[in-house]
């Protein structure tokens, strides 16, 4: 089923109501300043999206809101990304959104709708006066690097089962939410985005899920992903505990 093309709308917010967070960086005296900068915003509904290069002066795009999953394709393979609040998008020009003879392409798809805040060329010149601001952006995409060569550390492990566990684990420790039940990652991939997030084949993934869940350690769920007890018991145990506690949940 071809993926439906999401759709923009422009706009403008003032900063402190994008990323307040990044007010922590502005000088105290001068935050009130700091929050009331407008910015161009850009708000992406679900579905396929191919953004467009700007030659501007722009920095990037800043995420306000939503979820965002970019995955390259190159030689026959694919890795991806998932991005979310506060990370900053670059604005140059992907390699080809459509896969051909040309490697690498580069899709994208909004999986929650998008607030995106347009660092454009006044943006910089009012952030100039405060030097931290900018390198907050910096430390924010330095992280984001780390936490993808993490995860490429991580799927070296031989068994599909692990990876898919680390890379939830890893997803939870953003968007994870405690509940009852255990952690919920409340972004409903499907097999193939986390085939690409974890370096295998999709029906690779979909075994390993079948047999998660047989263990009671992930359960597919409406709202995404809930996983049980912990990483270590999930890592450490084939059965035993946690695939009778799964037992009781469902009978």
């Amino acid at each position: 089923m071809a993926l439906a093309k999401s759709r923009e709308r422009r706009g403008s917010a003032p900063l402190g109501d994008l990323d307040d967070d990044l007010l922590r960086a502005v000088p105290r005296e001068q935050r009130r300043y700091a929050a009331a900068l407008r910015l161009p915003t850009l708000e992406v509904t679900r579905g396929g999206w191919a953004p467009a290069p700007r030659d501007d002066g722009t920095l990037g795009y800043l995420v306000a809101a939503g979820t965002a999953f970019r995955c390259v394709h190159a030689s026959g393979h694919a890795t991806a990304e998932l991005l979310g609040r506060g990370d900053v998008l670059p604005v140059r020009p992907d390699p080809r959104s459509e896969p051909g003879d040309s490697d690498p392409c580069v899709a994208w798809h909004v999986l929650e709708r998008m607030t995106l805040a347009i660092l454009d060329a006044r943006f910089l010149a009012c952030a100039a006066r405060w030097p931290r601001l900018t390198w907050t952006l910096l430390e924010r995409r330095c992280a984001a690097t780390d936490s993808l060569m993490v995860r490429f550390a991580l799927v070296h492990r031989q068994r599909v089962d692990e990876r898919v566990l680390l890379v939830l684990w890893g997803l939870a420790e953003r968007w994870g939410r405690v509940t009852r039940e255990g952690v919920l990652v409340p972004i409903p991939l499907r097999h193939h985005q986390i085939a690409a997030l974890t370096a295998s084949l999709r029906p690779s993934v979909s075994l390993a899920l079948q047999r998660l869940a047989a263990r009671g350690v992930v359960e597919r769920c409406v709202r995404g992903y809930m996983l049980y007890g912990t990483l270590d018991e999930a890592l450490g145990s084939p059965g035993g505990q946690r695939a009778e506690d799964h037992a009781r949940r469902v009978s």
